[in-house]
């Protein structure tokens, strides 16, 4: 692969992700197209760390909980998405 193509696949993998913080201050990239839905955890969600403020859920059905505020989630997704 030469370097320009290298370079515009990291581009276009940047351009797919969005960055947020797990409650233990992991760095997680998320794949914006793979985003079901967003909420914030509720008081039964026993499983979900207390720090977190946003729960992603995701096309496998799987979730991750992030300590960004899910406004602030929302406005990640819709930078990715802007950027096509």
């Amino acid at each position: 692969m030469r370097p320009a193509k290298l370079s515009q696949l990291v581009v276009w993998l940047i351009g797919i992700f969005i960055a947020v913080t797990g409650p233990d201050n992991i760095h997680v990239l998320i794949n914006s197209d793979q985003i079901v839905s967003l909420r914030e955890p509720r008081g039964q969600d026993r499983v979900v760390h207390k720090d977190a403020k946003c729960i992603v859920f995701l096309t496998d059905g799987k979730f991750i909980a992030v300590i960004e505020e899910c406004e602030k989630v929302q406005a990640l997704i819709s930078e990715v998405k802007n950027e096509d």
